[in-house]
């Protein structure tokens, strides 16, 4: 085997011949050992921000894009390498690939550098839904996120380092309205977790309309409890807040009268306007029976002054509107010649009514005649006025010849005794007559009656009482020529007025 050999040993005739050759003037070698750069490439580099690398102390470099790069110091034959990272560029972290070695004899150049930006997430918080989902995103349409819950949220892309945001509500939820607040930013640099999203219910108009509200009286509507407004008119009515759910209810009635609400609750989706409040009179039907109508005849009822009621056939009639008191009166009496009167006709409801009686008779025109004027009566009573007779006297050119007083047609029986006659003074006539009609088991009978001559005299009253009063008397500048009497066989009938002329 051949002895190994020691560095001197080789390299003596390397030495040698330089020294050979450097007698025989063949200039100045160079024997110094070579060197190597050592590069690769960056990507990924923003190119707003500046990384920088590090071979060994004073041996860095800056990269501000992407691309080649190489350090300002090559090495030497045989020397190590091991690039780091000295300086992250801001908002990103690169990562070195390839970067250590040993042993150098040739260029490096396939060194890596990765560069990768920051990303940070966004987030916040929903209060306030109550029902359903919101959707939130940014202006990306990929970013978005449904919410079905009150609590955190997050998007579900992170945002890079230094771009802007702005959260926005991009579907909302059924019947509420969600706003965000905290939901835009720029230069992002770390987590976005302060967004808020208070979702509120809808809020509409309520209103409606009162009908049949009398003159003078007010009624109180109530919306959900309260948000009360006072109704003193027909017509429309709002209530002055807007809500989201409603019901409408009549808190304070009107005084003799009750009202419903129509259409009073729901849910809005807009603004409502179609509730109803009916009011009605407090009361009771009244109705009752019609007798002796002929055939062809018809009157009108009256309740209350009012209500009118038509009649045309015997039977039973009720009047259109309740009432809690009542007063039945004839308004228009048949045209036929006969009279109708009211029994029970009047009183306070405390149910139903249905006792009026409506009683018709023929009607007898106790009548002076021509060229005279009624100026007394006489007749026959007992508990009731059995018969009753006028006393006429002539006019004689403008005056009253009392002189000429004699008695006239007379209407009933012979039951009862006699009373009067009652005659005006000289030169008077009657202008009125009052008393009352029907009286207990005669109730189509006229029970009293009492004669007022024109100069203000009167007759005694004969009788007293009567189910129903009456007062009957000319119009200014007439004079009476008779009376209107019902016709009832044995007994004087209802007294149904004075003939005036």
């Amino acid at each position: 085997m051949k002895p190994a050999l020691t560095p001197t040993r080789w390299l003596t005739p390397f030495l040698l011949s330089g020294v050979a050759l450097t007698g025989c003037g063949g200039g100045n070698a160079d024997f110094s050992a070579p060197s190597f750069e050592v590069g690769g490439t960056v990507s990924g580099l923003s190119s707003a921000t500046a990384l920088e690398l590090t071979l060994a102390s004073g041996n860095a470099v800056t990269i501000n894009q992407d691309g080649s790069f190489r350090f300002p110091r090559e090495l030497s034959l045989g020397d190590s390498y091991a690039v780091s990272v000295a300086q992250q560029p801001t908002g990103q972290t690169c990562t070195v690939g390839s970067g250590s070695g040993s042993a150098i004899n040739a260029a490096v150049t396939s060194i890596t550098v990765d560069c990768v930006t920051h990303t940070y997430p966004v987030s916040g918080t929903v209060s306030g839904l109550s029902s359903g989902s919101v959707q939130l995103s940014t202006a990306n349409p990929a970013n978005a996120v449904t919410v079905s819950q009150n609590g955190s949220f997050q998007l579900p892309l992170a945002l890079p380092f230094g771009s802007s945001y702005a959260v926005t509500v991009t579907q909302q939820p059924p019947g509420q309205t969600c706003t965000v607040s905290g939901g835009t930013g720029n230069d992002i640099s770390a987590a976005v977790t302060g967004i808020s999203v208070s979702c509120a219910p809808n809020l509409y108009a309520v209103s409606g309309t009162v009908s049949g509200l009398a003159s003078g009286a007010q009624l109180t509507l109530n919306n959900n409890g309260g948000d009360a407004v006072v109704v003193a008119a027909n017509g429309s009515f709002a209530f002055p807040a807007r809500v989201a759910s409603y019901a409408v209810s009549v808190a304070s009635q009107p005084s003799g009268a009750t009202c419903t609400v129509g259409n009073g609750s729901g849910t809005a989706s807009a603004d409502v306007s179609d509730i109803t409040v009916s009011c009605v009179p407090n009361g009771h039907t009244i109705s009752g029976t019609v007798s002796g109508l002929t055939s062809g005849a018809q009157l009108t009822l009256n309740n209350n002054g009012g209500d009118a009621l038509t009649v045309s056939a015997n039977g039973s009639f009720t009047f259109p509107t309740l009432a809690a008191a009542y007063a039945v009166t004839v308004a228009s009496q048949p045209s036929s010649g006969l009279f109708c009167s009211v029994g029970n006709g009047s009183g306070t409801a405390s149910a139903n009514v249905s006792n009026v009686a409506v009683n018709c008779v023929a009607s007898v025109a106790l009548n002076c005649g021509t060229g005279k004027l009624l100026n007394g009566i006489e007749g026959r009573r007992g508990g009731i006025i059995d018969q009753i007779r006028i006393r006429c006297a002539d006019v004689i050119g403008a005056s009253l010849d009392t002189s000429t007083t004699a008695a006239g047609d007379f209407a009933g029986g012979g039951g009862g005794s006699s009373f009067g006659p009652f005659t005006c003074p000289a030169g008077e006539w009657i202008t009125g007559v009052s008393g009352g009609n029907g009286l207990g088991s005669y109730p189509t009978a006229m029970a009293s009656v009492r004669a007022t001559c024109s100069g203000g005299t009167q007759s005694p009253s004969y009788n007293s009482g009567g189910n129903a009063a009456f007062s009957f008397s000319c119009p200014t500048g007439q004079k009476a020529k008779g009376l209107q009497i019902g016709a009832v066989g044995g007994y004087t009938g209802f007294m149904q007025g004075i003939i005036c002329e």
